[in-house]
């Protein structure tokens, strides 16, 4: 793959530039305590902090279930917090920022439906932990949503906590649920959102053209798209691929004036459906084997990056070409889940993959 100029990305949570094409290399084992066993796409969380400009890391300890904070400086990984608080396998690990007041947390879920947040702001303080009666399922996604413009019927101005639960082996209704946040990012009140079957993946789009927020949900053989706050459902998908959707991302095509989601299946396809127009427009076949699709990430404007699971591989996406064009081969020993990006202090733009092997791995560009 050839290099790419002038391509923007979004490096965890801040936009900067990366344009060059993922050749990438495996550099180093992080940790190999990590968790990664009960959950598909979010089984650890890596982002850039605006407190220090630093790379953070978090996972849950294979023995303990407590949360464990890594600084990612430029010779090492440095402990710097453990979090109490899970008595149950953690299933989710997500990272939101609040822009207007510069406030970041870490929200994590678990099997028995406990979610936990925790101000990074304040040193990784917990600020609260809430039960969401969830009992015959496991919470599979986290969305923290701020700056709502939307005109509701209850106070929300300081964001709103979606969560999700999938259940695979029973048909059993798992409503989301959604908690009104107060000034400290507590949570003051919750209700039954939506009620969906299973959502195993949430997703939050702002649409450029009508200004409004839409929660979209992922579900076996359907995806569901809703105005945020009010109801209504604007549209139902239902796919005919008998599979689990289990992660996705939205790619803004200003080219084109189109916003296009991008979901992987368990059958070696990234589906690509435009929001816009509600269909389907085009499906990316990743293996000639069903093979297990799990994690996506955008590398940049050109690439989007995929886990697959049992290889153990990334699929390389050429967004323009709308098809793969390359595997990256990685050292794991076990179902490959999850995978985020970082900007390294000596290695530059990386990605870190995490397995039910249990290990977080560093893979970095290739030296040209």
């Amino acid at each position: 793959m050839d290099k790419n100029k002038d391509k923007k990305e979004l490096d965890s949570n801040s936009l900067e530039e990366c344009n060059v094409s993922p050749n990438l290399v495996y550099e180093e084992d992080i940790i190999d305590t990590a968790e990664c066993t009960f959950t598909v796409s979010n089984s650890f969380e890596a982002f850039m902090s605006i407190k220090d400009g630093k790379p953070y890391i978090v996972y849950q300890e294979k023995e303990s279930k407590k949360l464990e904070v890594l600084k990612v400086l430029k010779n090492k990984y440095k402990l710097v917090s453990i979090i109490k608080g899970h008595n149950s396998p953690i299933t989710t690990i997500n990272y939101f920022l609040n822009k207007t007041k510069n406030i970041e947390y870490i929200v994590s879920g678990d099997y028995d439906g406990v979610i936990i947040i925790i101000n990074v702001t304040e040193d990784f303080k917990i600020i609260n932990k809430s039960k969401t009666d969830y009992s015959k399922g496991q919470l599979s996604s986290c969305l923290m949503i701020f700056e709502l413009n939307e005109l509701c019927n209850f106070d929300c101005k300081n964001g709103i906590l979606l969560t999700a639960c999938k259940n695979i082996y029973t048909n059993s209704e798992l409503p989301i649920k959604m908690f009104v946040l107060n000034e400290k990012g507590n949570l003051d009140s919750v209700k039954d959102y939506l009620s969906p079957k299973n959502t195993s993946y949430m997703l939050h789009w702002y649409n450029r053209k009508t200004k409004k927020n839409y929660i979209i949900c992922l579900e076996k053989n359907k995806i569901v798209i809703t105005p945020l706050l009010l109801c209504g459902i604007r549209c139902i998908y239902k796919s005919e691929l008998n599979t689990w959707h289990h992660s996705g991302l939205i790619y803004d095509d200003v080219k084109n004036d189109r916003e296009i989601l991008y979901i992987n299946t368990l059958l070696s396809l990234v589906v690509l459906f435009d929001l816009y127009n509600n269909q389907v427009i085009g499906k990316i076949k990743t293996s000639s084997q069903i093979e297990r699709l799990y994690s996506m990430i955008q590398w940049n404007d050109d690439y989007i990056l995929v886990a697959g699971a049992t290889t153990p591989d990334i699929k390389v996406i050429d967004i323009k070409q709308q098809k793969c064009v390359g595997n990256i081969f990685i050292e794991h020993n076990d179902d490959f889940r999850c995978l985020r990006k970082i900007k390294h202090p000596k290695f530059g733009y990386c990605i870190i993959t995490g397995s039910d092997d249990c290990t977080l791995k560093l893979y970095k560009l290739k030296e040209i």
